[in-house]
């Protein structure tokens, strides 16, 4: 019976506990919220597959800049 228990500490959402943890303890009505934290985790998703995308972007972008440069410093007559 003891475990199916739950406190004041599980029915406020993950956010609104690290808010606590940093010394805040005035926390508004939305940010206990349990909704709040699927909304953080969406754009954490978020977040995280534009980061894969900007950085598979950069080594594309680098490459082809590298091929240039690489192209650019031959002599001409060795292009022939």
């Amino acid at each position: 019976m003891w475990a199916a228990r739950t406190g004041p500490e599980q029915a406020v959402s993950n956010l609104a506990q690290w808010v606590t943890l940093f010394g805040i303890h005035r926390i508004s009505v939305w940010l206990r919220d349990r909704t709040i934290d699927r909304i953080a985790y969406l754009w954490a998703r978020v977040a995280m597959i534009l980061l894969v995308v900007i950085g598979i972007l950069g080594l594309v972008y680098a490459e082809q800049a590298k091929e240039k440069i690489i192209i650019d410093a031959t002599p001409e007559y060795l292009i022939d």
